[in-house]
């Protein structure tokens, strides 16, 4: 059912709202939209539109106001000061209401509705509370007379009708900071000039007695005072007081008119103020002091306070007898307990006001009510206390980060998770800590998070541990900003998840020795079928030949050649066998080895073959250099590299092969360079490490060396590379896994 005609609605000046909730529809009239600057169609009425325009903090009061309403079925009011985002980027303060309308048989909400008043206007009021009880500071102090300001953000000056009585000009003059300053004549102006410019540079007030001109050429001595204020370091505003001191007129007089004065702007003032006699009676209130003390239509002038607030206790009686007395009172907060139960809190100021300078007339009292704000303050105060309680007792790691990756506090997980010290993590950065080849991927979550393209991130990265291991970590991070929307700090949850990373590098590494060991076997497949097919084939033919041949001459030479062939065969099944035991026995003999010593002991080996070539080795690797190898397979690996060296020297000069080594990619790597023959890379390349490949003319070449000893360099977890030129020499790069390098790399 429809309360209002939506028509109705529509032209009304405040925002109205309708909340359909079995169809999921919402209705926001025009109003509502234009009080956010958007056109009716600019601002679908899709449901939930309106909470991404209102404040985060503030949403969260909003839904639980709602929450609240929806569950005590409507006897808690939905209401709530909320700020909304307009369309031009301004903050609007909206005053919001609602009721469910209808409700289902198990009290479920049907419908609700409500409206939404623009009171930005009233929040601003209350934001220049400050600014209007130290300016009626001041006017008491000094008889409560003229008043100006010169606003130099924009350019705006304001003379109250006093002070413009004292210059003797009208409604219709215009006000400046200079026009002011020319009504001083000489030394007057001089005077004024300086004490005007050093409250403006140096944020000094002035209080001096000088001359004017006034408009009608008249000189009159007045009383100048001037207040600066400053925001980063610029004046912004610049105010103060004029007093007539030019004649003194009778106490009765003066009396008068200062009271006069004073009972109009406490009436007309937007703060909580109210003026009372010596007998504490009402003498003037402001409107805000009586809605925020709940007279709406009574009369108090005349009355008082002690017949309005029959709950006035002792302390508040001594306060009241103190500042009659003269005493100025004052306090930042103070609470007491309202008839109906409640407890309302306030600011309040209280002072005398004077008849004649010894003489006190009565008070001024001020307050504010900072009840809503106080109850904010306590509930933030609680939540924080349960986000320390929380934060500091989690499962799992919990820190504040600053916006440059400065550690701001952790708790004792993180320190556990890492290693380091709540002291020692503060004098470092989260990026200090991280692998550097995840830097790049945090980095750009960062930004994103910082730009508002996402809300959260959560990535898997990897830590250092403080001693120096790897810690796998699931991070989690979310952004806290302040009321001005800038970047307060990161909270960051962070989950060891270390142990299952190292499973899953179990598991990827399962995967690839299976992987790698289905090629060996595939490759070995290749070799048997291709060598032993290839000798069965001869000598199949050779015996076929045998049974054929009747002359003894030639049954001889077929005899030798089938002995030859079954010799070949013999040694290809002994190599094709020793590359089985490379592959079956590469978990059972790594050690931890010195390469020099292994290096010397070869060259030693090799002593006749240099003497006999006339060669030489030069080595410049460090003693303290260790591989994880077998002992065996070394031996071998280093005769088989450097007898090649020797026996494919060059025809023309002396063998010359240096070794050396360099750390390299997590490996050891051992460059044996020579000058001999080289080899042509572009024609043999793809076969140098081939069964029985030869690619010089030589005796002893059989092709099977560097065929074995990369099966067992490849068995123990390295790799071998190579760089040669004809006629100049070759360079073989042969990696070994190191000590250090053994957790890091497949080894």
């Amino acid at each position: 059912m429809e309360i209002i005609p939506r028509t109705i609605l529509e032209d009304s000046l405040i925002g109205y709202w309708d909340w359909n909730f079995i169809e999921n529809t919402e209705y926001l009239s025009p109003t509502f939209k234009s009080m956010l600057g958007y056109e009716v169609n600019e601002l679908p009425d899709s449901p939930g539109i309106w909470q991404k325009l209102v404040f985060s903090e503030d949403l969260a009061i909003l839904l639980k106001n709602l929450d609240d309403h929806v569950k005590s079925k409507g006897k808690v009011p939905y209401k709530a000061d909320v700020r909304y985002q307009h369309k031009n980027g301004s903050i609007i303060w909206v005053a919001c209401a609602g009721k469910v309308l209808e409700w289902d048989d198990d009290f479920n909400p049907i419908r609700m509705a409500g409206c939404h008043i623009d009171i930005t206007q009233r929040k601003n009021y209350e934001a220049q509370l400050a600014h209007y009880k130290e300016m009626l500071d001041r006017t008491n102090e000094v008889a409560r007379i003229g008043t100006w300001e010169e606003n130099l953000k924009t350019n705006e000056s304001i003379w109250s009708q006093v002070t413009r009585e004292i210059h003797g000009v009208d409604e219709t003059f215009e006000p400046g900071l200079e026009v002011g300053i020319s009504f001083f004549p000489g030394e007057h102006r001089t005077k004024i000039t300086e004490v005007v410019n050093k409250a403006l540079q140096e944020g000094v007030s002035y209080d001096v007695e000088l001359q004017i001109v006034t408009a009608n050429n008249g000189l009159k001595w007045i009383r100048a005072i001037g207040l600066p204020e400053f925001e980063k370091g610029q004046c912004v505003r610049l105010y103060g007081l004029f007093q007539d001191i030019d004649e003194r007129k009778s106490a009765e007089i003066k009396i008068r008119k200062s009271l006069g004065r004073n009972k109009i702007f406490i009436e007309q003032s937007p703060m909580a103020i109210a003026m009372v006699d010596k007998d504490m009676c009402y003498i003037a209130a402001s409107q805000q002091w009586i809605e925020d003390y709940q007279l709406q239509g009574r009369e108090i002038i005349g009355v008082s306070h002690y017949e309005l607030f029959p709950e006035t206790n002792d302390y508040w009686k001594n306060t009241y007898q103190n500042c009659l007395q003269g005493a100025d009172c004052q306090s930042g907060e103070h609470s007491f307990i309202r008839p109906d139960g409640a407890v309302q809190w306030i600011t309040w100021d209280i002072r005398p006001w004077y008849l004649s300078e010894h003489r006190i007339g009565g008070l001024i009292m001020y307050t504010s009510d900072i009840t809503e704000r106080k109850e904010a303050s306590i509930r933030l105060a609680q939540s924080e206390e349960r986000f320390r309680t929380t934060f500091e007792h989690a499962a799992i790691g919990m820190a504040l980060v600053s916006p440059e990756g400065r550690w701001l506090k952790v708790n004792e997980q993180v320190c556990a998770i890492l290693g380091y010290s709540e002291e020692e993590l503060m004098q470092r950065t989260s990026q200090d800590i991280t692998h550097p080849a995840d830097l790049e991927a945090e980095r750009i979550c960062v930004i994103q998070l910082l730009n508002d393209e996402i809300a959260t991130y959560q990535i898997e990265k990897r830590y250092f541990h403080k001693d120096e291991s790897i810690v796998w970590a699931l991070l989690a991070v979310s952004l806290i900003k302040d009321e001005q929307g800038k970047p307060l700090h990161f909270i960051s949850q962070i989950k060891n998840i270390t142990e299952r990373k190292k499973n899953q590098q179990r598991l990827e590494d399962a995967h690839l020795t299976v992987k790698d060991q289905n090629s060996r076997l595939l490759n070995f497949a290749h070799i048997v079928s291709h060598n032993l097919r290839s000798h069965a084939g001869n000598l199949k033919m050779m015996l076929s030949f045998l049974s054929q041949e009747s002359d003894e001459t030639e049954k001889k030479f077929l005899l030798k050649n089938i002995t030859g062939i079954s010799t070949s065969l013999s040694e290809t099944i002994a190599y094709l066998t020793e590359v089985v035991k490379i592959q079956t026995n590469i978990h059972q003999q790594k050690e931890s080895l010195n390469l020099k010593h292994f290096l010397d002991k070869t060259i030693n080996t090799l002593q006749a073959d240099l003497r006999k070539t006339g060669g030489k080795i030069l080595v410049e690797v460090p003693e303290e250099a260790g591989i994880i190898f077998n002992p065996a397979y070394l031996d071998s690996v280093l005769l088989n590299f450097l007898t090649n060296a020797l026996k494919y020297k060059h025809p023309e000069r002396k063998p010359m092969i240096n070794i050396r080594m360099e750390k390299k990619e997590g490996y050891l790597v051992l460059f044996i360079a020579d000058n001999g023959l080289g080899i042509d890379l572009e024609r043999y390349g793809s076969k140098l490490f081939g069964l029985y490949k030869t690619f010089h003319e030589h005796a002893d070449a059989r092709g099977v060396g560097l065929f074995i000893t990369k099966n067992q360099i490849e068995a123990m977890g390295g790799k071998i590379e190579v760089e040669s030129t004809p006629d100049v020499g070759t360079t073989f790069k042969l990696y070994f896994c190191s000590k250090q390098a053994i957790n890091r790399l497949r080894c």
